[in-house]
């Protein structure tokens, strides 16, 4: 045995060098480019390598062929796909935003990360999770934000991202195809919050809109034959009652020939052939009148049931979060909990119907695990967890999103999902809850549309910044428990009124008293003394930044760092990092996606860190799971922390982070792993603070 792997390893290194000498002969004298032949010698070397691993791997090796008879797929697929990831069972991390599809034929779930914009496959009979398409290792365009998905078929998978375009992904080879692109063809106009389910063809619910600022106009499409096809509009009031707030998911039922499109509170039932709607809503009343926000629904057509997962996000919420179902036959409904009545905030992302073992699978987003319910037993089981022991005492989090210093060794932490505001020890972990914005207290503040952001908080006067969906900006002292109204008013673009809406990038500027607003190519200043709103004027500043752009104010006040986002919504238009100087009044562009030299940007997280006296900026890239380094003054990155550097548990989602100079570090929150880390800045290493 030692002889034949000694042979195995000779005649392996032969080969190697042997290919290794032809490839750099022949990139060397076809190829006169130094610079060109030397990408081209490194790109045929990891070719190579990735060839010779692949000889390595089980999927290869005669043993590893055998069928799996209760499956119906071999393990030859699964392993080949575990070692062309090269994703180890401990790397597949659960996050806060999946979807699932089940892939009855090949018995396993399908789960889209939209913070990793990668799809992932969880084995039923066997537990192996395998890495099928992500943006760095798949071939074809990239995804930006994916937002759901569904299959078409054990091999075909649709997937639509925020940018308003469909892909198309092969389950065997990860390699993505765009197939529309909803600015095709309507220069003016924008869409959103597209729907997708594969009944006899891909099925579309969204709006379009236009850009100037019109109602949007909803719509269910259908796909087939590289043309789309309107199955149900919205002005055409015939058809039933509008849908409303836009749609959030849909299913469908092949024997009845119908799809069930769910908005943020109604479910609707739709009619292929005629576009007939009818609203499922009212049936739900008796269970629960405030049940909000469908994420996932799946309909199965043996037991004519629909089930849809539900997040608990009013104080009037009678029954927590869990799974709902409706008999279509029979019209009963039902409530199924959760396994525990967690926290508000907590909400079903995914729920799946798996006839064959008379289950249900969900994603219960807070608890970042899959789990399986057994109808029959009436029983919750985890299918797979990230298996995260707590770290710190206090209320745990649902979603830390924006982080804030506080005095001595305390850090402020906003929970952007439960709207809530800890109060976390650095040395201990442990975490203190200061405010819930959901609570009675605040009833004031409780909108059905709730959507907050915090622009800042003043330490000194306790009190909290608050800017509201509908363009409202709060005020709330956490000792005295006083909420004030600084303003609502409107800022006037032309002929029209716009609202400072929580989707904007706000910022505290404690020291002129005053919350600044990016919006466009200006800004906005809301005085905090009397709630007047103005523009700041003379600004000579030529780029106009996305919706989804943010903001930070440099220690001085006199700096406001943009992290532009555009190509969300234009993946055409580079991500960029600017300043605006408040005192020139001047843009000054930092580092771009195209001119200057680093790893490439995707999604700038919701603001960074600077370290301004030593010209450098960290920079938060949740879709890389990773940290960079910006140098202020050649705009040049360098990736400081993530897969390729430092040791510790990996950044599954970085959301915002605080500079601690004194202790060499940064202060991270990862809304996805629900965790407060520590990232050294010369290692790179992470460690959990608060978990």
């Amino acid at each position: 045995m030692v002889v034949c792997a000694v042979k195995g390893f000779l005649n392996k290194m032969v080969m190697v060098c042997a290919l290794r000498k032809v490839m750099l002969l022949f990139s060397k004298f076809l190829i006169s480019s130094d610079i060109i032949r030397i990408k081209i010698q490194l790109l045929l070397l990891v070719c190579l390598n990735i060839l010779v691993s692949c000889g390595d791997s089980p999927a290869n090796d005669a043993s590893s062929t055998s069928s799996s008879s209760s499956s119906g797929m071999s393990s030859t697929s699964s392993s080949s796909s575990a070692s062309s990831s090269g994703m180890s069972a401990s790397e597949f991390l659960v996050g806060i935003t999946d979807y699932m599809a089940l892939d009855k034929n090949n018995r396993r779930i399908i789960v889209l990360s939209r913070h990793h914009n990668s799809i992932y496959a969880y084995d039923l009979d066997n537990g192996l999770k395998t890495l099928i398409s992500k943006n760095d290792l798949s071939l074809g365009p990239r995804v930006h934000r994916p937002m759901r998905m569904t299959l078409a078929s054990p091999d075909l998978a649709y997937v639509n991202d925020i940018s308003g375009r469909i892909l198309s992904v092969d389950l065997n080879t990860g390699m993505r195809e765009e197939i529309f692109d909803i600015k095709d063809g309507t220069a003016n106009r924008a869409g959103g919050m597209f729907a997708l389910y594969y009944l006899n063809g891909l099925s579309v619910a969204g709006y379009l809109k236009d850009t100037a600022g019109a109602a949007p106009i909803e719509r269910v499409m259908k796909y087939e034959n590289d043309t789309f096809d309107f199955v149900s509009v919205n002005n055409d009031s015939e058809l039933g009652p509008s849908l409303s707030s836009g749609a959030r998911s849909i299913a469908g039922s092949t024997s009845q020939n119908k799809l069930f499109v769910s908005t943020f509170a109604k479910i609707y039932s739709i009619e292929l052939d005629t576009g007939l709607r009818e609203e499922l809503t009212p049936k739900f009343a008796d269970i629960n009148s405030n049940f909000y926000l469908q994420y996932s629904m799946d309909f199965d057509d043996d037991s004519d049931t629909l089930y849809f997962g539900n997040i608990v996000r009013s104080v009037n919420d009678e029954v927590g979060p869990g799974i709902y179902s409706w008999n279509s036959e029979t019209d009963d409904v039902a409530f199924i909990p959760l396994k525990e009545q967690i926290r508000r905030g907590a909400w079903v992302r995914s729920v799946l119907s798996d006839n064959q073992l008379n289950s249900l699978y969900y994603a219960e987003a807070s608890q970042l695990e899959i789990m399986r319910y057994d109808l029959t037993e009436k029983t919750h089981a985890a299918l797979f967890t990230n298996n995260n022991t707590q770290i710190g005492s206090g209320p745990q989090w649902v979603s830390p999103d924006q982080l804030f210093p506080g005095g001595g060794p305390d850090v402020y932490v906003f929970d952007g999902v439960a709207e809530q505001l800890f109060r976390v020890d650095l040395m201990t972990g442990n975490r203190e809850l200061l405010i819930d914005l959901k609570s009675l207290n605040y009833q004031d503040l409780y909108l059905e549309t709730l959507n907050l952001s915090v622009a800042g908080i003043d330490l000194p006067n306790s009190t909290i910044y608050i800017n509201h969906s509908d363009g409202e900006l709060f005020a709330l002292d956490w000792v005295q428990g006083e909420l004030v109204l600084i303003s609502n008013d409107k800022i006037l673009i032309g002929d029209r009124e716009v609202s400072l809406s929580s989707d904007l990038p706000h910022v505290l500027d404690n020291a002129n008293n005053r919350v600044l607003t990016l919006l466009g190519g200006d800004i906005v200043a809301t005085d905090l003394s009397d709630g007047a709103r103005s523009f700041i004027p003379d600004l000579a500043v030529q780029s106009t930044f996305g919706q989804f752009s943010h903001i930070k104010l440099s220690v001085d006040g006199n700096k406001l760092w943009v992290f532009d986002n555009s190509q969300f919504l234009e993946p055409e238009r580079p991500t960029k990092i600017a300043f605006i100087d408040l005192q020139e009044k001047t843009e000054t562009l930092v580092s771009h996606e195209k001119d200057n030299e680093g790893p490439e940007f995707d999604y700038i997280s919701r603001v960074a860190a600077a370290d301004e006296g030593a010209n450098i900026l960290y920079v938060l890239m949740p879709y890389q799971g990773a940290i960079y380094r910006v140098d202020i003054n050649s705009g040049t990155r360098t990736e400081m922390s993530g897969p390729n550097v430092g040791q510790g548990p990996p950044l599954s989602s970085p959301t915002d982070a605080l500079l601690d100079k004194e202790n060499n570090r940064l202060i991270v929150t990862d809304s996805s792993q629900l965790e407060l880390l520590a990232v050294d800045l010369t290692t790179g290493d992470r460690a959990v603070l608060s978990r």
